[in-house]
């Protein structure tokens, strides 16, 4: 299945604290203008071919993000005439707290022309695109697709948009060129609260969701055409590199917290919740607490009782 529940109980069967040993790198980092809130490493682009890379870091994990021009028009023998700049912007979900930046470009391995006929009986041609499959195992080599690298072993959380539900978001080993498995939490548009709120889904929410809906392929998240805002998280491995990226459709990036193997990154702690304080779910205070879930209290993490 898609999101095996190998990680579901780093997050969900014991309450939770960070410690210094999480590593936390953060797309957006204040409100305002896009210039001003994206993180300055993102807007510090190289050009290369048609991409434009920027590249990010923390002390153990190392990351680009790798944006295409698109193509605005091109002739029968599959000559590029004129790209479209690349877009980087950045986008907020407000309603759940959730930044991310976007930029422009579908990833893929390659592209050709594809001849259209109008109903005047007019001839131009459309770009038609290979895209990255587990059967073909071809990297893309433009479009939007992020790489991480790690050095050490361990434990990778991606802060994430997929903007078409019902296509793949991949998250492919590059020495094999094989997609991992990893487990999903967040935000499905159109999942609401009985009170009209966007409902936190668990990944077995999610995976309820991806069994109940009979068009959805193996890497899809959710259920449908619908955004998803939420977290991956998967185990990788030291030296390896991973691409991030959702087959023929955009992603957006928030970050990415990342916890070395052997370290004490993610900790249990004994808080037990108060039904009169104030505590803070997914960015959103409440004082009403349910049980199961996972609360922060004077940032602490822990599970209501």
């Amino acid at each position: 299945m898609i999101r095996s529940l190998l990680f579901a109980s780093a997050f969900i069967a014991g309450a939770l604290t960070a410690s210094a040993q999480t590593e936390k790198f953060e797309a957006v980092i204040n409100a305002g203008t896009p210039e001003e809130a994206i993180n300055a490493s993102l807007l510090a682009t190289t050009e290369s071919g048609n991409n434009m890379i920027s590249e990010f870091s923390t002390a153990n994990l190392t990351g680009k993000m790798v944006a295409g021009k698109t193509i605005k028009t091109i002739t029968q023998d599959a000559t590029v005439t004129e790209w479209n700049d690349v877009n980087t912007t950045i986008v907020a979900r407000a309603n759940v707290n959730f930044y991310f930046v976007n930029s422009t470009g579908n990833p893929y391995v390659s592209y050709s022309a594809e001849e259209v006929v109008s109903s005047s009986n007019e001839v131009s041609y459309r770009p038609t695109y290979v895209l990255y499959s587990p059967e073909n195992k071809e990297l893309p080599k433009s479009g939007l697709y992020y790489t991480l690298t790690p050095k050490k072993n361990g434990t990778l959380k991606i802060g994430v948009w997929v903007n078409k539900g019902n296509r793949e978001t991949f998250l492919v080993k590059e020495s094999t060129k094989e997609p991992i498995d990893y487990t999903a939490e967040g935000y499905v548009n159109g999942q609401n609260n009985e009170d009209g709120t966007m409902k936190f889904l668990s990944n077995d929410d999610l995976l309820t969701l991806h069994a109940n809906s009979a068009s959805a392929a193996k890497y899809t998240i959710g259920q449908g055409n619908q955004p998803f805002w939420g977290w991956i998280t998967a185990t990788v491995e030291a030296n390896e590199t991973y691409y991030l990226f959702v087959s023929s459709a955009q992603i957006g990036f928030q970050g990415y917290e990342f916890t070395p193997e052997g370290t004490t990154g993610i900790a249990r702690t004994s808080a037990v919740a108060e039904d009169e304080a104030i505590y803070t779910i997914n960015g959103i205070q409440t004082n009403n607490l349910e049980s199961g879930k996972i609360y922060i209290k004077d940032g602490k993490k822990f599970i209501a009782k």
